[in-house]
C-alpha cells in the first residue's frame, strides 16, 4: 500500500504541475480524445473527476 499511495502522490504532484504551467491562452485550445473533441480545460475537470472516481474505486474495495 506504501508503494501504490507514493505512486499515487506523484502522479498527482505531477498532474499539478502540468495544468499549474498551461498558458492562459492554452485553456481554450481543442483537440481529440476518445473520438470527442475536448479543450485543455476540459481535460483538467475531466482528470478531477478522474481523481473523484479513483477514491470511489478504493473506498468500495479496500475500506469497507
Amino acid at each position: 500500500m506504501s508503494a501504490i499511495t507514493d505512486e499515487f502522490e506523484a502522479v498527482r504532484r505531477a498532474t499539478i504541475c502540468l495544468f499549474r504551467n498551461v498558458e492562459p491562452a492554452a485553456w481554450m485550445r481543442k483537440g481529440t480524445a476518445n473520438g470527442n473533441e475536448v479543450t485543455v480545460r476540459g481535460l483538467a475537470f475531466i482528470t478531477a473527476g478522474h481523481l473523484d472516481h479513483h477514491i470511489e474505486i478504493l473506498k468500495s474495495r479496500y475500506l469497507e
